[in-house]
């Protein structure tokens, strides 16, 4: 589970759309940045007094730290080449990363 010195990681981030709710095309949109950004994470919205919209990846890295830098960088990329960069809570983001393994369940 390492790659030349570095590990593997689940990360997920999380950030609320301060305007309600995401409309279709919006999520759509950002969607499709995120594949050109980076093609292996996914996204999803939930919906709630705010939607909020959650990235999750696997990916390489040194240790946690960087793999959540990693993951935050990513999702404000597909959000600016959406222009919904300041539509969203982004200085409110919630992070989450473990081993790979340590998600797994091994």
């Amino acid at each position: 589970m390492t790659e030349k010195g570095r590990r593997q990681f689940r990360v997920g981030v999380r950030v609320s759309y301060a305007g309600g709710s995401l409309a279709e095309e919006d999520r759509q949109a950002l969607r499709h940045a995120l594949f050109g950004v980076a093609p292996g994470y996914s996204l999803s919205v939930s919906s709630g007094l705010y939607d909020a919209v959650e990235i999750a990846g696997t990916l390489y890295e040194e240790n946690a730290l960087r793999a959540a830098g990693q993951a935050n960088r990513v999702l404000d990329e597909a959000l600016m080449r959406t222009g919904l960069y300041e539509q969203f809570d982004v200085s409110g983001k919630s992070l989450e990363v473990q081993p790979a393994e340590r998600a797994d369940g091994q």
